[in-house]
């Protein structure tokens, strides 16, 4: 979602700072745990117009047939497509186009976690892309691995792997989704 906004739309877009903040603004919203950190937005239960903005800048949504619970085993090759606002590339990456993909092998899976790492370089802003594997969606980036620079605590050295939450839990909140959008 937050590539879908740009500078030029903040004024028509402050809804989104305010997204779970009572019952009748959150029908349209899902959201996991603070731990998974993901959210979904209904497309049914938005304005039209909200939907229409989204496919006209090229966002497809993807029908669940193509959303598997997560990657198939270690060392499975992944595919990121990461797509960035173009005032981020200065920052995350000097080779940076529309869409950004990577490429990369799933680390560490263990079935008891709700998320896996991927040697997969990712940047700040990446949070929310997705991982594909053979054409279907296994994960979504949720942050970045980093250890604490010794001498310097509010310093992060950033390595280059992923935390990919697993689509498992994607579609959790699909069905919590869907049970609102029948009310």
């Amino acid at each position: 979602l937050d590539e879908a906004l740009t500078v030029k739309d903040f004024e028509e877009t402050t809804f989104l700072m305010n997204l779970g903040a009572g019952p009748s603004m959150s029908l349209p919203y899902t959201f996991s745990s603070p731990d998974l950190d993901l959210a979904l937005i209904s497309l049914d239960q938005r304005d039209k117009d909200f939907a229409d903005e989204l496919i006209a800048r090229g966002y497809i949504p993807i029908t669940s047939e193509l959303i598997s619970d997560g990657p198939s085993s270690v060392g499975a090759s992944l595919i990121a497509q990461i797509n960035q606002h173009p005032a981020s590339a200065h920052w995350s990456s000097s080779y940076v186009s529309l869409p950004v993909f990577s490429w990369g092998r799933v680390s560490m899976l263990h079935s008891q976690l709700p998320f896996y790492w991927c040697d997969m370089s990712i940047y700040p802003g990446n949070s929310g892309g997705p991982l594909i594997e053979n054409g279907k969606l296994v994960g979504i980036v949720s942050a970045q691995a980093t250890l604490p620079i010794e001498g310097i605590p509010q310093v992060r050295a950033r390595i280059p792997f992923g935390k990919i939450i697993k689509t498992g839990f994607v579609k959790k909140l699909f069905e919590e989704q869907d049970i609102k959008d029948q009310r």
